[in-house]
């Protein structure tokens, strides 16, 4: 396997670079930590989807009562305006 040295890159590395990048004990304690802050991060972002997700469903009730009345007041108008009129037409 090749070790990309500061000459063969653009980006000159240096010496601590290259003893950053290519430690092993580094690399694992790095990949144990990102998979506990992945973790933390997903049960962050379920948080908040879970907190949006419950007052959207909290806001759906009220208007669908709203949206309901609505209907009923359509429906009930609809009824009552041809009685009105015959009632107006007598008079």
């Amino acid at each position: 396997m090749k070790r990309v040295t500061s000459e063969d890159s653009f980006v000159p590395l240096g010496d601590a670079a290259d003893a950053v990048l290519l430690s092993q004990p580094g690399i694992e304690t790095a990949a144990r930590e990102l998979e506990s802050m992945l973790e933390r991060a997903a049960i962050s972002q379920e948080r908040e989807l879970d907190g949006l997700l419950a007052a959207l469903v909290g806001l759906l009730g009220p208007m669908l009562i709203v949206l309901m009345g609505l209907f009923v007041m359509g429906i009930v108008f609809a009824m009552l305006l041809p009685i009105f009129e015959i009632n107006q037409l007598i008079h």
